[in-house]
Parts: C-alpha cells; sequence; structure tokens
C-alpha cells in the first residue's frame, strides 16, 4: 500500500486496469483508516482552494494492488511499475499507519488445515522476534495474532499453550475462527481468505508501508520465506522446537529462501538495525520464557523495544 502526492492537473494518471488478479490497480484504501485519511485529503484539498496552490499538495491514500505474482518472475513484473511510479508520483509514508500486504498461496488450489495450523503456530512462536525486528504495536490495521487475540494471551496462557490449541482445531474454519475471532482482517497474519468462499490465500500484514521498488520485493521476499519455512517444519511441535531470537528467525526464514533471495531478508535486518541506532539488535537473546502475557503495554516499552528482556514484556 502506497500513498501518492498527484502533480498538479495528473491526479489519477495511473488508473485502475481491470481484475485484481490479472493487473495492477490504484484503489482508495480500505482499512480502518480509510475515512480518516480521506477528511484529511479533503481538508488539504480545502486549504489549497482557500489559499493557493503554493500548499503542499494534497495526499491521495490509494492502495496499489499488484495481479497474482509468480515467484520466479515477481521482480520483472514489479520492475516496470515501480519505474513508474516515482516519474509521475510522489510517494511517501506520510499520514497513514498502514502495511504492505503480501498475499500468500500455495501450488494447491487451497491450504490443507496441517498447512495453515504450521503457519498460525509459526505466527505465534515467531511473533517476539518479529516485534523485535519491526515493532508493530498498537497498529490497528496488524494486530498482534498473539497478544491482542480474545483467545490467547487475554486469557492468560503461554505461546506455547496457544499452539496446542491450533492443534486441538478439527477443520480450516475453526482454525480461522480461532485466528481471526473478530471476523475482521486487521491482523498481522489474517486468515479469512482461507474461508471456502475465500480467494485462498493468508495474508502476512506485517510489512512496514514501502515507498520503493527494493521495500516491496523485500517484503514478498520475507513474507514467502517465513510461510515456506513454516511449511517446510513438518510439524506444529517442530516449530515449538525453537529457540526464539532474532537471529534465530532470520535463519528461519534463510532455510527456505528458494527464489526469495538471501539478500532481500538481510534488507529487513539492515533497517531493524538502523532503526535500533545506537542500541545494538539484541540478535541472540531468548525472547520466549513460557510466562503469560500480563504487561500492559506502555508507551516506554514500545519506545525500548529492542532493549528490552523477555521478562520485560511478559513472554
Amino acid at each position: 500500500m502506497v500513498n501518492l502526492v498527484a502533480p498538479e492537473g495528473n491526479a489519477f494518471q495511473f488508473e485502475s486496469l481491470g481484475s485484481q488478479y490479472e493487473y495492477w490497480c490504484l484503489e482508495w484504501i480500505d482499512e480502518e483508516t480509510d475515512s480518516e485519511a480521506k477528511g484529511e485529503y479533503n481538508r488539504r484539498l480545502a486549504e489549497r482552494d482557500r489559499w493557493g496552490p503554493q500548499l503542499t499538495p494534497p495526499i491521495v491514500p490509494l492502495e496499489l494492488i499488484s495481479p497474482i505474482l509468480p515467484p520466479s518472475i515477481f521482480r520483472e513484473i514489479i520492475n516496470p511499475v515501480w519505474t513508474y511510479l516515482p516519474n509521475h508520483y510522489e510517494i511517501t509514508s506520510e499520514g497513514l499507519l498502514t502495511t504492505t500486504h503480501v498475499h500468500l498461496a500455495t501450488t494447491n488450489p487451497v491450504f490443507s488445515l496441517p498447512q495453515l495450523q504450521l503457519i498460525a503456530a509459526a505466527a505465534i512462536h515467531w511473533e517476539p522476534a518479529w516485534e523485535a525486528v519491526i515493532p508493530w504495536r498498537g497498529n490497528r490495521t496488524a494486530k498482534s495474532v498473539f497478544m491482542e487475540n480474545r483467545h490467547f494471551a487475554p486469557k492468560r496462557v503461554t505461546r506455547a499453550e496457544a499452539i496446542e490449541e491450533i492443534k486441538a482445531q478439527k477443520s480450516r474454519d475453526e482454525l480461522i475462527d480461532l485466528m481471526n475471532p473478530t471476523g475482521e482482517k486487521f491482523w498481522g497474519f489474517n486468515f479469512l481468505n482461507c474461508s471456502d468462499k475465500g480467494c485462498q490465500t493468508v495474508v502476512f500484514r506485517r510489512g512496514s508501508l514501502s515507498t520503493c521498488k527494493e521495500d516491496v520485493i523485500m517484503w514478498i521476499s520475507v513474507a514467502n520465506s517465513f510461510m515456506l519455512a513454516a511449511l517446510a517444519c513438518g510439524s506444529v511441535d517442530a516449530i515449538l522446537r525453537a529457540t526464539v531470537t532474532v537471529h534465530a528467525l532470520e535463519q528461519f526464514m534463510m532455510s527456505a529462501r528458494d527464489v526469495f533471495h538471501e539478500a532481500d531478508i538481510k534488507r529487513l535486518y539492515t533497517q531493524a538495525q538502523a532503526r535500533a541506532g545506537s542500541s545494538a539488535l539484541k540478535t541472540d537473546r531468548p525472547l520466549v520464557t513460557g510466562k503469560p502475557w500480563i504487561e500492559e503495554w506502555t508507551s516506554t516499552q514500545l519506545k525500548n523495544m529492542h532493549d528490552m528482556t523477555a521478562a520485560d514484556v511478559g513472554m
């Protein structure tokens, strides 16, 4: 998803071209922030009408939707689009707390229940490492699949106990209800599309907003590598045996990089270290202790995520 600042008289030069499964499309964002973003756009547009074109152009919040991208050639498909966009628009991350969404699919027509259980278990087990690499607490468009899920942390269960619940589900619909308890899509991993009427994708929503081609490619690679690594584990118990550290998450994804390049995953970690600044990213510190989550999410915790111990976050 991107924000586009349109040049004068060129607000919608890159318009929707057709089916989202066959063509690239630009649409108004479809998020919780939709009305707020449109309101901000209309306010700034009114300011321009009142004070003249010397003011900053209004931000047009649009979602860029790709066609289905075959893994072997997805870079070739992305390159011309992201060559076009910067030449016609100023792309900015200003104004919206949103994410890059990657729809993950299997080579089969649908995900099987065991496959969904592996992905869901990996999402919960590795979430503390994801939080250290790209802190995302408080983002209402990509909520924690463990901490904010009423079936898990609010009941004071451990991550291992939550994963046992995942193992106990008897159908895909039961698993979807467990992982998306409110029936909404705003979770770090969204399973709603795996219902019989859905498009049969698991949606990775934890990626930060992308403002360049390299970040788009990075998130596609990272999300797919994580899914493939989870599926390669073969059993939920194998996922549970992994010690969760920042470095281990990197190695976990690299174990299944296949057509997804090691450099893309390295880019994610380079950005994470840059965000950490002088506080070095603690790459080998275990992040799951088996304790139930009992801490409130304070602004101090958010600010100091990179230096927090497992006890600090109650994991």
